[in-house]
C-alpha cells in the first residue's frame, strides 16, 4: 500500500499530469483498488490509505451515477457499452468508502447504480450484462446469446447488494 500511496501520489503530484490524465488512467480495468484501500485504512487507520483509496474513485464514470442517470451502456462516450467487470469493482469501492467516511456522494453513487442496474439492465435471473459489457436500458432480449450473465458480475453485484442491506 505504501507503494501506491508513493506512486500514484508522484504521479498526481508531477507537473501537467495531475487529476484530470490520472481520470484517463482509470479508464482502464484496474480492479478493486479503491475498495482494498479503504479496507486497509480501516484496519491500520492510516489517513494515507483513506487517500490512496479516494484516488481510485473514477469520477469521470460514476459522476452521472452519483445523479442517478443511467449512463451503464455507455451511450455518453464509450461505444459498445461499458464493462461491467471494470466498473461494478469501482461501486462496491464507493460503498466502502461511504460506510468509513459517511460521503453521502459515495453513498449515491452505490444506491443509483444497484437501482439503475435492476430496473433497466438485469434478467429475472439476476445477470446484468452480454460478454461482460452493458447495452441500451430495457433492451436485454436484444443481447441474449450464450455469453451472457457471466458469474462473476453477478458475484460483484451481490457484493454490492450486501454493501447495501447492511446501511
Amino acid at each position: 500500500a505504501d507503494w501506491v500511496v508513493r506512486e500514484v501520489g508522484a504521479l498526481l503530484a508531477r507537473p501537467g499530469f495531475g487529476e484530470a490524465a490520472w481520470q484517463q488512467v482509470l479508464n482502464t480495468e484496474w480492479g478493486g483498488m479503491n475498495e482494498v484501500l479503504y479496507n486497509l485504512y480501516a484496519v491500520t487507520g492510516n489517513a494515507s490509505h483513506l487517500r490512496a483509496g479516494e484516488w481510485f474513485n473514477h469520477f469521470l464514470w460514476t459522476a452521472p451515477l452519483a445523479i442517478g442517470v443511467d449512463d451503464l451502456d455507455g451511450s455518453h462516450g464509450n461505444a459498445g457499452g461499458n464493462h461491467a467487470n471494470t466498473h461494478i469493482p469501482e461501486i462496491i469501492g464507493s460503498a466502502r468508502g461511504y460506510e468509513l467516511t459517511s460521503n453521502r456522494t459515495q453513498h449515491d453513487i452505490a444506491r443509483n447504480f444497484f437501482d439503475i442496474l435492476n430496473g433497466s439492465h438485469t434478467w429475472s435471473t439476476g445477470g446484468s450484462n452480454d460478454h461482460e459489457h452493458w447495452h441500451a436500458p430495457h433492451q436485454l432480449g436484444d443481447d441474449l446469446d450464450g455469453q451472457t450473465e457471466e458469474s462473476c458480475t453477478t458475484y460483484n453485484v451481490l457484493k454490492v447488494a450486501r454493501h447495501l442491506l447492511q446501511w
